[in-house]
Parts: C-alpha cells; structure tokens; sequence
C-alpha cells in the first residue's frame, strides 16, 4: 500500500552522535520518541477529517530499529490528496499541523525523560 509519511531529514548525523550517549540517556531517548510519536499519531488521528474512519484507522506509527526514530505515516492513498488538496479539492491538513505541535514538545519531551533515565528527577 502506498504509504505518506512526514519525515525528517539528515537524522543519521544526529543518531551517529546520540549513539556514543550512555545507555541510560538512550533508553531516555528511546522513550522519548516512543512517547512523541504515540501523541503525533493521536493528535493526527483527531485533525483528521472523517467519511468512513478508514483515514483515522490508518495513522499508525512505527519505530526505528534504534529507537532513536519513528515515522507516523498514513496507509490510505488518498490521504495526500486529504493533506495537499487537489485542483479540485480544497486541503485539510491534519498530519502537518500534529507533527509541528509535536515538535514544539519534543525538546521538553526528551529532557525529562533522559533527567527519568538518569534518576535526576
């Protein structure tokens, strides 16, 4: 199935560096993106118009092998067209908007999970 999906770019530069972190700031991290990525997908799911309920059923979110990523993507096709608009279809952003909410949380997200994960709380 065709996927859509917001990621962002040059994270193995990041990861690269994160992995030389102790273990417990990983797993705080680890955490962290977990948590992040749990909310993105709600907070999509919520935005996301609905007909059917098959475009809100199909925001999922998987985990990199790491830990240290995710990606919340949308298993419907047509879910693009939802986002983006057609020439005859007005937009109904819904993934984009959750995603830079989640951004703005992310920073305080993963400080007090790794301040958990290191017992500093």
């Amino acid at each position: 199935m065709p996927r859509y999906t917001v990621k962002v770019a040059n994270t193995h530069l990041l990861k690269r560096k994160l992995k030389e972190l102790p273990d417990d700031m990983l797993v705080g991290l680890t955490v962290a993106v977990r948590a992040a990525a749990k909310q993105l997908k709600a907070d999509a799911r919520k935005r996301a118009p609905v007909r059917s309920g098959d475009l809100r059923r199909s925001i999922r979110y998987r985990m990199d092998r790491d830990g240290l990523g995710a990606q919340v993507y949308v298993d419907e096709f047509y879910g693009r067209f939802i986002e983006y608009g057609t020439k005859s279809m007005e937009k109904q952003p819904f993934l984009r908007p959750a995603a830079a909410l989640e951004r703005a949380r992310f920073r305080n997200r993963v400080s007090d999970e790794v301040r958990k994960a290191l017992g500093l709380d």
